[in-house]
């Protein structure tokens, strides 16, 4: 499990050494809000943002981007889209409801809609918003929804996935974590229950095992559930 932590670390610093400050404190929050981070990752995370806040401080001819900025940013290509959903959810988006609602119509790139649709949530804004995802249109009350970091579903997924795969196979594990990651974010405004989480991660682990053509994965996990089960 540690090399998850230390590779997400150093993804984030590489972004932050590259100038990518508003990707980098996108990463930092959503892994600061997952349920579960080790002390020693949580002060590595703390660390950059801070070294972050300090650098675009002493960046004087750098202007802070204006939350009109980010939302004209929200008009270009997927990139821009995802780091400025990502700058987004740290300011009040109670201050641009009427052009998040405007580009949630709108086919936005689903990874940042979804950044913005969880950032709603944890915000507990009230208004109705509509979000055309693949051509399908979801209509939600942000403050109906479920952020991910609380989906009962989504931290039971979690913990299976650690249970499973962190101890024998890390990198293997590493992978599983991203894409449920991924996918619960694009679940959204929808959610997983209590109850739910160990058939999400069973199909996570089925992705990565199709997609690196590895079905000892699968087989290896099939085992500890079958395990798992006899001793219950």
């Amino acid at each position: 499990m540690a090399n998850y932590y230390d590779d997400i670390v150093k993804e984030i610093k590489t972004a932050a050494d590259a100038g990518s400050y508003a990707e980098a404190l996108a990463l930092i929050k959503r892994e600061l809000d997952m349920p579960y981070v080790p002390r020693d990752t949580e002060a590595a995370l703390k660390k950059i943002r801070q070294d972050i806040r300090y650098a675009q401080s002493d960046a004087q001819p750098v202007r802070e981007k204006t939350t009109a900025d980010l939302l004209d940013d929200l008009k270009k290509d997927d990139r821009a889209q995802l780091s400025a959903a990502g700058a987004l959810a740290g300011r009040s988006l109670r201050e641009c409801i009427a052009p998040v609602q405007d580009y949630l119509q709108n086919n936005p790139c689903p990874e940042a809609a979804a950044v913005l649709v969880d950032a709603l949530a944890q915000q507990g804004v009230s208004d109705e918003f509509v979000w055309n995802k693949n051509g399908i249109e979801y209509t939600f009350w942000p403050d109906c929804v479920t952020p991910v970091a609380d989906s009962a579903g989504f931290q039971e997924a979690l913990q299976d996935l650690e249970d499973w795969l962190a101890g024998d196979n890390p990198t293997v594990y590493a992978m599983c974590r991203q894409m449920l990651i991924h996918d619960a974010y694009l679940f959204l405004p929808l959610s997983y229950d209590q109850g739910e989480g160990q058939e999400f991660a069973y199909q996570t682990v089925k992705q990565v095992a199709d997609m690196m053509g590895d079905r000892g994965i699968l087989d290896h996990v099939d085992q500890i559930r079958k395990r798992r089960k006899a001793q219950n």
